[in-house]
């Protein structure tokens, strides 16, 4: 391991999300991995000893991307000009940015995402009516990813109906066009599907390509030792990391 990443999907599984999916606790932490290449498993083609990679670490066991060696079954190489941090940085924001066409973001961000053609509106009241507007008044689906801050997945779990999902059923005029992959409790209130996403983890080599072009570039606020990986979750924790932050090894 030489760096990982750590996102708001770490704590959401700490907290009980896809616990049905999961080893119980304890386990790992970190989704997202650098490192070079020890050993291969038996069978295994397309990397070599040595070969600089990134990916998604395996978060089915007791050990995950934050520790000395992770397990990988999904990579790319890094491509040459690219640092680990910022290889680290890129297989979750990528994946879910690769998703929609209508970025909802603040201040600080939507000039950035703008000149890269995004359509931007920002956060508040009225955001349905603005992504609405973007879209030409006509929204067929809205996934919904925001982390719930410590909602477990079970629909029988008591929730206040909150979260950004009134604000989608609103935006698309039916609550069944609405899924999430982590408000389960306030999806069975309000009458949203729940789905589990399968990770596009098969587009790993062209964003390590996009990302060697200059063209991806996801901005990383702070690093840590794996020493700090306390005070980097609570600062990750809070919401407000100002980026990606990163574990160094």
């Amino acid at each position: 391991m030489r760096a990982c990443g750590l996102t708001p999907a770490d704590w959401a599984a700490v907290d009980g999300l896809f616990s049905d999916r999961l080893p119980p606790l304890p386990r790992g932490l970190g989704l997202e991995v650098v490192g070079t290449v020890d050993a291969l498993g038996e069978g295994v083609t397309g990397a070599e000893v040595g070969d600089h990679v990134l990916g998604p670490a395996t978060f089915d066991g007791p050990t995950a991307g934050a520790a000395e060696y992770a397990l990988m079954a999904v990579w790319a190489r890094i491509p040459e000009g690219v640092t680990a941090e910022q290889a680290a940085a890129l297989p979750m924001a990528a994946e879910t940015a690769w998703r929609p066409v209508i970025a909802t973001a603040g201040p600080t961000r939507a000039a950035t995402l703008e000149e890269i053609g995004a359509q931007v509106t920002g956060y508040g009241d009225g955001m349905a009516e603005r992504v609405a507007a973007l879209a030409g008044d006509r929204v067929d689906r809205a996934l919904d990813t925001v982390p719930t801050g410590g909602r477990v997945d079970r629909a029988d779990q008591p929730s206040p109906a909150g979260g950004s999902l009134p604000t989608l059923i609103e935006l698309t005029g039916d609550p069944d066009r609405v899924l999430t992959v982590s408000d389960f409790a306030a999806a069975a209130e309000l009458g949203a599907r729940i789905t589990h996403i399968d990770m596009r983890y098969d587009l790993m080599g062209e964003f390590a390509r996009l990302a060697g072009e200059g063209v991806l570039v996801v901005s990383v606020a702070r690093t840590y030792t794996l020493g700090q990986i306390q005070e980097a979750a609570e600062l990750s924790q809070s919401r407000r990391p100002g980026g990606k932050l990163m574990l160094v090894l």
